[in-house]
């Protein structure tokens, strides 16, 4: 009998990322491996939502189970690995001062040429 468990303890082994994601493993690693399918994936997907994680936190859970199951199929205890759809995730941030709110504070220091330079530069390059 294969499982997530024996496939990572093999495959991944001793990778920090595995061994922090506790989420992934409770739900994962008590099930063999060909009973892992696209209804399992949805099941995670809303447990995960309803604890309050983002979409983007969970797509990584999601790819690192998707790692798991690609290397199972590689060393032949997978037939097939079952699609996985990610989540849409959100926009990046942009930042914490919009283009007026910058002006306005840029305009207050004409008396600090040298604070406007690192003020500028710092919203140019974050």
């Amino acid at each position: 009998m294969h499982s997530l468990s024996t496939t990572r303890s093999r495959a991944i082994g001793n990778s920090e990322m595995y061994r922090s994601n506790k989420p992934v493993r409770a739900c994962f690693d008590h099930q063999r491996l060909v009973a892992i399918d696209q209804a399992s994936f949805t099941t995670y997907i809303a447990t995960r939502q309803a604890a309050g994680l983002s979409n983007g936190t969970i797509n990584r859970e999601l790819a690192l189970l998707g790692e798991a199951l690609r290397l199972a199929e590689e060393r032949g205890q997978l037939l097939r690995v079952p699609g996985i759809h990610l989540l849409q995730e959100s926009a990046p941030r942009s930042g914490f001062f919009e283009r007026s709110d910058f002006d306005r504070v840029r305009k207050h220091l004409t008396q600090r040429p040298d604070l406007q330079l690192a003020i500028s530069l710092a919203h140019a390059f974050g």
